[in-house]
């Protein structure tokens, strides 16, 4: 199967098209990210389940609030992949990806460090 690059508003159209919510990218950050969740309630924010979303270079990384990060190896499964995940888990906040999805997925555990060099260069 071929990788095609996507873009962040390719990615917040789909996601928002299937009901949910995405925080645009913060320009405060070391990184661009987006952050999408299952909630938003204005003058409150995203709440519900969520994690984060963000491409280094061509390569796109998800991060639980649990510290846990992972590389996408098909970029076009990341709008999937969240609604699946949404879906599955509308109000939870967990940690890391159910083994189930993260296998379906084929997402690939990403050290830490190795992230922080990426978005250092």
């Amino acid at each position: 199967m071929n990788e095609t690059p996507r873009t962040y508003d390719a990615l917040t159209k789909e996601i928002t098209s299937a009901g949910f919510y995405v925080k645009p990218p913060c320009k405060d950050e070391p990184f661009r990210r987006v952050v999408p969740a299952t909630k938003y309630q204005p003058g409150r924010g995203y709440s519900g389940n969520s994690f984060w979303i963000a491409c280094i270079g061509e390569q796109w990384f998800l991060g639980t609030w649990g510290g846990m990060l992972y590389l996408m190896p098909i970029s076009d499964n990341i709008g999937r992949f969240t609604i699946e995940w949404f879906n599955h888990d509308p109000k939870g906040l967990a940690s890391d990806f159910e083994s189930w999805i993260v296998e379906k997925y084929r997402l690939q555990p990403f050290d830490n460090d190795d992230f922080v060099g990426l978005i250092g260069s």
